[in-house]
């Protein structure tokens, strides 16, 4: 396993969630013809899953770069348990999908399947071999400690932020479908923000009922 520095992980996390969410646009141009918001902090252009998911692959895949066809087989694995395992955990979190992978061709209780798990193969040798190289020598030139810890605690605050503004949606989503609670929630996001922000984002009310 590549160890990683305090700044390269910050770093890391910081870029690859940028370009995660222009990796997602791109898609999603691509492929429904629209431009939509795949931001997974409230504020900023960031998708934090390709932040941390890119960390993952560094750490694993760069001790393995000698053989490309390596990095690419277990890129596949690790990208397809880190994504099975992330939905999982924002569901028991949240009770909400962020993505839903049903309609694909051997998908995985629609949190992976057979497609994005071969993408993350193909991220990983572009990662691992053109990308990370050229990120490596960017960051070396911003080696200062200050800025470090003022990304590392803007990155925090986003997140935060974002969980108790899914936290209230969802209280709200709630009594919107007759959950018989009472709530503290204090509204700091509207819905229509919400929507905007997290378009797929679907709560689950039980294992065969989304809404």
């Amino acid at each position: 396993m590549k160890k990683l520095t305090f700044h390269q992980l910050v770093w890391y996390f910081f870029i690859y969630s940028i370009l995660g969410m222009i990796l997602e646009n791109l898609f999603c141009l691509i492929t429904q013809h629209k431009i939509e918001s795949r931001m997974g902090f409230i504020i900023g252009p960031f998708c934090p899953i390709y932040g941390l998911g890119a960390i993952f692959l560094v750490l694993f895949l760069t001790p393995l770069k000698q053989k490309w066809i390596n990095v690419f087989l277990l890129g596949i694995v690790i990208g397809a348990m880190y994504e099975y395992i992330s939905s999982f955990v924002l569901q028991a979190l949240y009770s909400i999908k962020f993505w839903d992978y049903s309609h694909y061709f051997l998908n995985m209780n629609g949190r992976t399947c057979l497609f994005f798990a071969m993408s993350w193969g193909i991220i990983s040798i572009g990662l691992i071999y053109f990308i990370n190289p050229l990120i490596d020598k960017f960051i070396d030139k911003f080696k200062l400690k200050s800025l470090d810890y003022i990304i590392c605690i803007f990155m925090i605050v986003n997140c935060i932020l974002t969980y108790f503004a899914i936290h209230d949606y969802v209280e709200r989503a709630k009594i919107a479908y007759n959950y018989n609670i009472q709530t503290d929630s204090k509204n700091i996001m509207t819905n229509e923000v919400m929507k905007f922000v997290f378009p797929n984002m679907k709560y689950v009310k039980d294992k065969n009922n989304q809404v």
